[in-house]
């Protein structure tokens, strides 16, 4: 009896001391202690060929192919962890980088990057879900083989990040995390809506999905644009639909905006109940993309010219749907999508910081206080071609106010938000408990990072882009992790210059939406860089041409001195070579503020 009572004892003092080691490591994570902790060699200098090659192997370990009989899914799990599963937004939002490349490795083919969104869009929309009218349209959060229940997709996701965190904190065994990971879906696929805090649907799966068809479209030869519009349309109809209903919209100083339930969109460890700025930006990208989409292919138009949109955003009073483009009515569209753009801008923009606020969740001041990097990156992406929209949300705000810097000026972090926190009654009590309760406050996304990083390059502010994606390589790099093998790929999250590793969660390592964003990151900055050479020679073309002008000019008074009566010309001559000098002169000055 006393040996057994020795053993319980001893067996709750190792419990006891490995809680109070979980403990010390989530209580100040950027000085985390482990009893076994062994400091990595310094972080290397940034290796651009590197940096490319991590982030293919970080997208290269989470696609997959799952063999159905008669036809085979290409697609991509979110993450080699906790979220081995295919999750709808994050797959839609990772189409963006893997068509920029034409394929991918899949196994022992290259599989074309068409494809595997071809295939991966197919299945999610075949598990959409009608309802009796367009309210009760389900849209699935998740994809994956564990049977119907949705109890055990939680169970899994419990699981994987258990299976993680044993790799950071405990000494023996396989360190790389990934290597080891959890099943991806194999066989029959079924959906899951259910999500946080009894969510039973995602605002943003809909027009997320409209988003990845409008980016895979153009790639598509005319047998598989034809194929997938046969097979999908009512179902991308469907998703189109979802946003029609009226119990989703509300008005805020005469003027519609598309309302979200709560727990509903990304940040779903804070509740974000009401009208975001962000959602509408997005929403408004997606039907923008997809009425240009439809008024350059016929077939399309054709096929999606009885999906619905909500009416009164539109200008009718009733019903409408998109149409087939007749008698304007496609420019009409596009024109309403930009008046809803402006009023974003015009109810969500402070006039104090010079961003857009987040939320408006039933005119509770002191949230809608509260401005994130999402939103405002967002206004970029959705008046990309705008420049005009582009100057009322600039980069250097964005900067000010999300990007941390040393005392030298170099970049440091980036919090998500420009206040503390959320309000704590609007953040998970399960998120609380575990140490994240700035999951989607003031930590650093990788995927946002990089989306950062791809407009700072398309805006040809290169030293931004690249201070951006130091920051990814540098942080990989977390020496509170000691040995472990985080450094060969992109993480989820980071919180200051760590990846999140808390006494309950370890940021998701692969992660597949921040790899592909870092994608396009890297194909803009290397698009900037070739791009670089001719615009040099264009500056060196347009010196020249002054040069050109001052050697007329001295000419011309050479010339004047030795002819007295040419001095009323000399004087014009002279007049109109300054006008020329200034003028090119102006353009070099604003080529060189526009590269600042």
């Amino acid at each position: 009896g006393l040996c057994e009572n020795s053993s319980v004892e001893s067996w709750q003092m190792i419990v006891f001391l490995h809680i109070a080691g979980l403990a010390l490591v989530s209580a100040k994570q950027q000085q985390a202690i482990f009893p076994w902790h062994k400091k990595p060699a310094k972080t290397p200098p940034f290796d651009p060929t590197e940096f490319e090659a991590k982030v293919d192997r970080t997208v290269g370990k989470l696609l997959f192919e799952n063999n159905l009989g008669d036809h085979s899914v290409y697609s991509g799990v979110a993450g080699g962890n906790q979220f081995a599963t295919i999750w709808v937004r994050d797959f839609c939002h990772a189409t963006g980088g893997l068509l920029l490349k034409p394929s991918w490795r899949i196994g022992s083919k290259d599989v074309p990057s068409r494809q595997i969104v071809l295939s991966t869009l197919k299945e999610i929309l075949s598990l959409i879900q009608d309802g009796e009218d367009d309210s009760k349209i389900k849209i699935p959060r998740a994809l994956d083989s564990l049977g119907p229940h949705e109890d055990l997709l939680t169970f899994k996701v419990l699981k994987g990040g258990a299976d993680l965190k044993k790799k950071v904190v405990w000494p023996f065994g396989e360190k790389d995390p990934g290597v080891g990971m959890q099943q991806f879906p194999s066989g029959k696929m079924y959906g899951y809506f259910k999500g946080e805090a009894g969510a039973s649907e995602t605002c943003d799966a809909g027009y997320l999905l409209i988003l990845a068809f409008t980016r895979v479209a153009p790639l598509l030869n005319d047998a598989e644009l034809t194929d997938f519009l046969q097979s999908s349309k009512d179902k991308l109809k469907k998703a189109i639909d979802f946003h029609s209903s009226a119990h989703r919209w509300e008005t805020r100083n005469d003027k519609w905006y598309f309302n979200q339930t709560a727990w509903s969109e990304w940040k779903d460890s804070v509740k974000q109940e009401g009208i975001s700025s962000y959602s509408n930006l997005q929403l408004i990208e997606a039907l923008t993309k997809l009425i240009k989409l439809m008024k350059n292919d016929s077939r399309v138009a054709t096929a999606l010219a009885e999906a619905k949109i909500f009416g009164p955003r539109f200008g009718s009073t009733g019903p409408q749907t998109l149409g087939d483009g007749s008698n304007g009515q496609y420019d009409a569209l596009l024109g309403h999508l930009h008046g809803w753009t402006m009023d974003v801008y015009d109810y969500f923009h402070d006039n104090s910081t010079g961003l857009l606020r987040e939320l408006d969740s039933h005119n509770d001041k002191e949230l809608l206080k509260v401005s994130h990097i999402d939103a405002n990156l967002q206004w970029l992406e959705t008046n990309e071609h705008s420049q005009e929209a582009q100057k009322l949300i600039s980069l250097s705000k964005i900067s000010k106010a999300f990007v941390r810097r040393n005392h030298g000026g170099g970049l440091r972090t980036l919090h998500g938000i420009n206040t503390l926190g959320w309000p704590q009654r609007e953040v998970s009590p399960s998120k609380s408990v575990i140490g994240l309760y700035q999951y989607h406050g003031t930590f650093a996304w990788s995927w946002w990072t990089c989306w950062f990083a791809e407009i700072a390059a398309k805006q040809s502010n290169t030293k931004l882009s690249e201070e951006l994606l130091h920051f990814i390589w540098r942080t990989q790099y977390d020496s509170a992790l000691g040995d472990q093998k985080f450094s060969n790929y992109i993480s989820e999250v980071y919180s200051n210059t760590h990846i999140v590793h808390t006494i309950g969660y370890v940021s998701e390592t692969p992660f597949l939406w921040g790899s592909s964003y870092c994608v396009r990151a890297i194909e803009a900055l290397k698009k900037n860089q070739a791009a670089a050479p001719a615009a040099l020679e264009e500056e060196g073309q347009q010196k020249h041409e002054v040069n050109q002008v001052n050697n007329t000019a001295l000419f011309e008074n050479a010339e004047a001195e030795s002819e007295p009566k040419q001095r009323l010309s000399r004087r014009f001559s002279l007049r109109s070579n300054a006008k020329l000098e200034a003028t090119l002169q102006g353009s070099d000055e604003a080529m060189f503020l526009q590269e600042l």
